[in-house]
């Protein structure tokens, strides 16, 4: 693709982002020498329900800080009595 210009660049950004989404290379040049490439971002891994609960079971809670429901059941509520 020939370079384009940054004033066209400003004024078809949009266009140019879902041409770089859709796999092209945008070569952005200044006074005719390249000076930035437009391309898109590699995707980021699934953010799934089975990602989170495979991140939770490798990052375990320190024994010390896990607390029973009824704890945290506890907790909420002195947080919450102690703002009103």
């Amino acid at each position: 693709m020939e370079p384009i210009n940054v004033l066209q660049a400003h004024n078809a950004l949009s266009k140019l982002v879902t041409q770089a989404q859709a796999g092209a290379e945008i070569v952005i040049s200044k006074r005719g020498i390249p000076v930035a490439r437009l391309v898109a971002v590699a995707p980021r891994a699934s953010q799934t329900a089975a990602a989170a609960a495979v991140w939770i079971s490798e990052h375990r809670i320190p024994a010390a800080a896990a607390r029973t429901a009824s704890e945290l059941d506890a907790q909420i509520e002195s947080e919450r009595t102690g703002w009103e």
